[in-house]
């Protein structure tokens, strides 16, 4: 299916106005230069789910609308991306700054077996063990 939609659908209408920079089983990071994708994505609601139902066989914009400004993909299901929007200097707001410390002084409180007890082992597709059990 992907291979499809990458050479059937994409590759045929935007030629070389378009480069794929990461693929998964179920995902494509891709660049494509046009006036308007979601102008494009409207004319076929055959490939594309506009209204996200949630259609298995409908190829999905993940970002809802958000152009996607940088991306770091360095292996299968390790990515990150950040919208176009993104500014790295706003300043969090105070109600989440708020909430990171009372969520960090609850489980102070709690102690760490009861931390480690209630909630499990950690655990990070892709990460190193000793990664997790440090950083998480």
């Amino acid at each position: 299916m992907m291979f499809n939609f990458w050479y059937g659908y994409i590759k045929s209408r935007y030629g070389d106005k378009t480069c794929l920079f990461y693929t998964d089983t179920d995902s494509l990071i891709m660049w494509i230069e046009t006036e308007d994708i979601y102008k494009n994505q409207a004319e076929r609601p055959d490939i594309f789910d506009l209204n996200y139902l949630e259609d298995l066989f409908l190829m999905k914009d993940e970002t809802k609308r958000n152009s996607i400004g940088k991306s770091v993909c360095l292996k299968p299901k390790m990515y990150s991306v950040l919208p176009a929007s993104h500014d790295p200097k706003t300043p969090e707001t105070d109600v989440n700054f708020e909430k990171k410390l009372e969520e960090e002084e609850f489980k102070k409180s709690q102690g760490v077996k009861y931390w480690k007890k209630k909630h499990g082992i950690q655990k990070a597709k892709g990460v190193k063990k000793y990664m997790v059990k440090r950083e998480l």
